[in-house]
């Protein structure tokens, strides 16, 4: 099940992440959000215009498990609406986070592995 689903996702990343045929995102940034970990249902794309942020829908708000923005593009996802500075905040550029319980923060734990941060269901805007 977990293969069908990457399969699938692999496949329609591909397709979100495309340029315009002029080589130009002119529509912006497609960043794709799914309410589960592992990228289960509900899943939906938001757009964002370069440098715009963007607060989550009440659909998504303070409800996303996982989260993709495309190749070559690194995104700031905040707890706040309006990406507030000073708020608790990550960067995630593609293929994303498949488990927001676990997201790096950088430097390291007490037992010298990679230190991380649950944002599990706690985003609520972001910027790319």
């Amino acid at each position: 099940m977990h293969f069908s689903t990457l399969a699938l996702f692999s496949l329609a990343s591909g397709a979100l992440a495309a340029p315009a045929a002029h080589g130009k995102r002119d529509d912006g940034i497609p960043v794709y959000f799914c309410t589960d970990i592992n990228f289960n249902p509900y899943c939906d794309t938001l757009t964002a215009p370069v440098g715009i942020c963007i607060d989550l829908p009440d659909r998504l708000n303070n409800k996303v498990g996982s989260l993709a923005p495309p190749e070559n593009v690194t995104c700031t996802f905040y707890k706040e609406l309006e990406c507030k500075a000073g708020t608790d905040a990550f960067y995630a550029s593609g293929p994303g986070y498949w488990d927001l319980k676990k997201v790096s923060v950088g430097g390291l734990n007490d037992e010298g592995g990679p230190k991380t941060k649950n944002f599990n269901k706690k985003v609520s805007s972001f910027e790319c």
